[in-house]
């Protein structure tokens, strides 16, 4: 899943300038930047990312403690010799 978020991570800002010019060009002087920032909040809701994004950040400090377990683990095992 990370993998996943991290692909539309690396190709969202290219799309969304695309996105962005291509709106200005539709509405002209109607253009309200506003209307891209609403897309962009519906698009990361249709898209789970913000489920996504705390499953990635809650994985992260799970993985944390479980490497710094194991360290523990060797140091004490270390000493004890």
């Amino acid at each position: 899943m990370a993998e996943l978020y991290e692909a539309r991570q690396a190709i969202r800002p290219d799309k969304e300038k695309l996105a962005e010019r291509q709106l200005q060009k539709a509405y002209g002087e109607k253009y309200n930047p506003a209307f891209l920032s609403k897309s962009r909040i519906e698009a990361s809701r249709l898209l789970n990312e913000d489920v996504e994004n705390r499953t990635v950040t809650q994985k992260i400090p799970k993985s944390q403690s479980i490497i710094e377990q194991h360290v523990k683990k060797r140091r004490s095992k270390g000493r004890g010799r």
